[in-house]
């Protein structure tokens, strides 16, 4: 929760305990500096959702819901940062591909007022391999 800026980074995933969960290990970079993050993803089969579990280097943590529509998907969630609570809301809608999509991003402290977080634009830098 800083001074809005440019968000560079980097992430990566790869399938973990036995392919039930997929963990995200990211790096991004701006005006307040480097951050690293592992993001923990599950499949919660009697709500049809992917759950997510975030952790930063920085302390704040997260958890939420990825809810699929089409090609686009949105996350529901909560961030704990600095010890004072935010819900969080962000919608991705992606390419035909699914090489690429475009995002954005709602807080509140309260669930009543929304205001605009981030908006971006994210891409694979390259395919994944098929098995």
């Amino acid at each position: 929760m800083g001074p809005g800026s440019k968000v560079t980074g980097e992430e990566t995933g790869k399938r973990i305990l036995g392919g039930f969960f997929i963990q995200f290990q990211f790096t991004e970079r701006g005006a307040m500096g480097e951050t690293r993050g592992v993001e923990i993803v599950g499949y919660d089969p009697a709500n049809k959702t992917l759950f997510s579990n975030e952790y930063y280097d920085n302390g704040t943590t997260a958890s939420g819901a990825y809810v699929f529509n089409g090609s686009t998907v949105t996350y529901l969630g909560k961030f704990l940062v600095g010890g004072k609570p935010y819900m969080v809301k962000n919608t991705m809608i992606f390419a035909a591909d699914w090489m690429s999509f475009a995002a954005k991003g709602e807080i509140s402290t309260d669930g009543k007022a929304w205001a605009p977080s981030f908006e971006g634009q994210f891409m694979k830098a390259k395919p994944v391999p098929k098995k």
